[in-house]
């Protein structure tokens, strides 16, 4: 597990490295002048907002020491995409039980031309990545040890999704699918007085 955290970590670094290289140097086309606004006033750019994200930047604006504030919102996309990049090679690991092909398929994705176009600018969808990522190891880590704290992990977590995003709805169907297919679905279904409360939190940011 150190191991393969490590190499998680190295993945993260090599492709921040080139994120931070080729990271835009102030606002670009699109919405990324929305975005930077709204985020250092701690605003709503457009419906749905993100409310999630927007708190986040609006913290690390003030607390990043680095550049305008254009670049910090730049910055911060770079970051979240680094972390999804760690997050991916965890998950190809528990997918595959390869670690490079793992490796290989979390570079090939962090140097794919979307995401890395979205990695060097101010905008969300690196974020989404990283927090949908998060989610589908909290769901696999639970079907695979039958943990309820996985699984109440991975509530709070679709919950963030959701606060960030609307369109992670959109993973509804499948996540359902996959829960009563599991050999934990008695499990998953005794615990939704927990986890439905767990997922609706998070929307209170809204």
């Amino acid at each position: 597990a150190v191991a393969m955290g490590s190499v998680a970590a190295l993945a993260a670094s090599a492709a921040f490295a080139v994120y931070l290289r080729t990271l835009a140097p102030s606002i670009v086309w699109g919405d990324s002048p929305k975005l930077t606004a709204a985020a250092y006033v701690a605003g709503v750019p457009h419906p749905t907002g993100y409310p999630l994200y927007m708190l986040i930047a609006h913290a690390f604006l003030r607390l990043c020491p680095t550049g305008t504030i254009a670049y910090r919102m730049n910055l911060l996309a770079a970051l979240s995409a680094a972390l999804a990049v760690a997050l991916l090679f965890l998950l190809a690991r528990r997918v595959t039980g390869d670690p490079w092909a793992s490796l290989a398929a979390a570079l090939l994705f962090a140097f794919s031309r979307t995401f890395w176009s979205q990695a060097i600018i101010a905008e969300h969808y690196c974020f989404e990545v990283l927090c949908i990522t998060a989610l589908l190891i909290a769901v696999l880590a639970w079907d695979r040890r039958g943990e309820r704290r996985w699984l109440r992990a991975a509530a709070v977590l679709y919950g963030l999704c959701c606060t960030h995003h609307l369109m992670s709805l959109l993973l509804t169907p499948g996540l359902l699918y996959f829960a009563l297919k599991s050999r934990h679905r008695a499990q998953f279904v005794r615990e939704l007085r927990w986890t439905v409360p767990l997922f609706l939190l998070p929307l209170s940011l809204y």
